[in-house]
Protein backbone atom coordinates (compact mmCIF):
# COMPACT_ATOMS: atom_id res chain seq x y z
CA UNK A 1 0.00 0.00 0.00
CA UNK A 2 2.62 2.38 1.02
CA UNK A 3 4.50 1.69 -2.57
CA UNK A 4 1.49 2.01 -4.01
CA UNK A 5 0.60 5.99 -2.61
CA UNK A 6 4.64 6.92 -2.95
CA UNK A 7 4.17 5.84 -6.97
CA UNK A 8 0.92 8.00 -7.06
CA UNK A 9 2.20 10.78 -5.41
CA UNK A 10 5.72 11.14 -7.53
CA UNK A 11 3.43 10.42 -10.83
CA UNK A 12 0.87 13.39 -9.43
CA UNK A 13 4.24 15.83 -8.98
CA UNK A 14 6.06 15.32 -12.47
CA UNK A 15 2.47 15.30 -13.91
CA UNK A 16 2.01 19.25 -12.37
CA UNK A 17 5.33 20.03 -13.94
CA UNK A 18 4.53 18.64 -17.14
CA UNK A 19 1.48 20.76 -16.93
CA UNK A 20 3.92 23.64 -15.81
CA UNK A 21 5.70 23.43 -18.63
CA UNK A 22 2.55 23.48 -21.00
CA UNK A 23 1.26 26.80 -19.47
CA UNK A 24 4.65 28.53 -19.52
CA UNK A 25 4.80 27.71 -23.85
CA UNK A 26 1.12 28.86 -24.07
CA UNK A 27 1.61 32.08 -21.77
CA UNK A 28 4.95 33.41 -24.20
CA UNK A 29 3.90 31.57 -27.62
CA UNK A 30 3.43 34.67 -28.91
CA UNK A 31 6.64 36.36 -27.58
CA UNK A 32 8.83 37.43 -30.04
CA UNK A 33 11.92 34.87 -29.81
CA UNK A 34 10.29 32.80 -27.30
CA UNK A 35 11.40 28.64 -27.50
CA UNK A 36 9.04 26.33 -26.13
CA UNK A 37 10.16 23.65 -23.59
CA UNK A 38 9.29 20.30 -23.06
CA UNK A 39 9.23 18.00 -19.99
CA UNK A 40 11.29 14.51 -20.12
CA UNK A 41 10.58 12.13 -17.48
CA UNK A 42 12.67 8.77 -16.30
CA UNK A 43 11.67 5.60 -13.90
CA UNK A 44 12.24 6.84 -9.81
CA UNK A 45 12.24 3.00 -8.72
CA UNK A 46 11.95 0.07 -10.20
CA UNK A 47 11.67 -3.70 -8.53
CA UNK A 48 13.72 -6.09 -11.39
CA UNK A 49 11.92 -9.39 -10.90
CA UNK A 50 14.05 -11.70 -13.63
CA UNK A 51 17.40 -10.11 -14.62
CA UNK A 52 18.34 -10.52 -18.27
CA UNK A 53 20.42 -12.98 -19.85
CA UNK A 54 22.86 -12.90 -22.25
CA UNK A 55 22.86 -14.69 -25.39
CA UNK A 56 23.67 -18.76 -25.82
CA UNK A 57 24.49 -20.13 -29.22
CA UNK A 58 21.84 -20.18 -31.64
CA UNK A 59 18.96 -18.29 -29.13
CA UNK A 60 18.82 -14.45 -28.08
CA UNK A 61 18.86 -13.41 -24.80
CA UNK A 62 16.17 -12.25 -22.39
CA UNK A 63 14.97 -8.59 -21.40
CA UNK A 64 15.46 -8.22 -17.45
CA UNK A 65 11.57 -8.12 -16.20
CA UNK A 66 11.31 -4.93 -14.03
CA UNK A 67 8.30 -3.27 -12.48
CA UNK A 68 8.09 0.54 -12.29
CA UNK A 69 7.57 2.46 -9.26
CA UNK A 70 6.96 5.80 -10.03
CA UNK A 71 7.93 8.55 -11.94
CA UNK A 72 9.56 11.86 -11.84
CA UNK A 73 10.30 14.51 -14.28
CA UNK A 74 14.14 14.46 -15.15
CA UNK A 75 14.83 17.73 -17.30
CA UNK A 76 13.04 20.16 -18.71
CA UNK A 77 14.62 20.87 -22.43
CA UNK A 78 14.21 23.98 -24.49
CA UNK A 79 13.39 23.05 -28.23
CA UNK A 80 15.33 25.27 -30.51
CA UNK A 81 13.36 24.62 -33.45
CA UNK A 82 13.29 27.26 -36.15
CA UNK A 83 9.85 29.67 -35.41
CA UNK A 84 7.74 31.17 -37.65
CA UNK A 85 8.90 34.16 -39.68
CA UNK A 86 6.09 37.40 -39.57
CA UNK A 87 6.53 40.59 -41.38
CA UNK A 88 5.92 43.58 -38.83
CA UNK A 89 6.49 46.49 -40.99
CA UNK A 90 8.75 48.52 -38.75
CA UNK A 91 12.15 49.28 -40.10
CA UNK A 92 14.97 47.90 -37.82
CA UNK A 93 12.66 44.30 -36.82
CA UNK A 94 15.09 41.76 -37.74
CA UNK A 95 14.93 37.47 -37.90
CA UNK A 96 16.98 34.82 -38.12
CA UNK A 97 16.66 32.02 -40.56
CA UNK A 98 17.85 28.75 -39.54
CA UNK A 99 20.70 28.86 -36.70
CA UNK A 100 22.51 31.56 -34.84
CA UNK A 101 22.23 34.50 -32.14
CA UNK A 102 21.97 38.03 -32.69
CA UNK A 103 25.28 39.02 -30.45
CA UNK A 104 24.17 42.33 -27.88
CA UNK A 105 26.49 43.68 -25.64
CA UNK A 106 25.77 46.39 -22.93
CA UNK A 107 29.53 47.72 -22.72
CA UNK A 108 30.62 44.95 -20.10
CA UNK A 109 29.62 42.43 -21.22
CA UNK A 110 28.07 40.78 -24.38
CA UNK A 111 24.83 38.95 -24.68
CA UNK A 112 22.88 36.44 -26.87
CA UNK A 113 19.46 36.25 -28.36
CA UNK A 114 17.13 35.66 -31.63
CA UNK A 115 14.83 38.42 -30.47
CA UNK A 116 15.34 40.89 -33.44
CA UNK A 117 13.15 44.02 -32.31
CA UNK A 118 15.52 46.75 -32.59
CA UNK A 119 15.34 50.38 -32.44
CA UNK A 120 16.92 53.35 -32.44
CA UNK A 121 17.27 55.52 -28.97
CA UNK A 122 17.56 59.16 -29.02
CA UNK A 123 20.96 59.47 -29.89
CA UNK A 124 20.45 57.16 -32.74
CA UNK A 125 22.09 54.10 -31.58
CA UNK A 126 20.94 50.56 -32.19
CA UNK A 127 18.98 49.20 -29.19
Amino acid sequence: MTTSFIAALGALRAHQGWIDVIGNNLANSNTPGFKGSRALFADLFSITHRPGTPPTGAIGGTNPLQQGLGVQLAAIDRQLNQGALNTTGRTFDLALQGRGLFALSDGSQTLYSRVGAFGLDGSGTMV
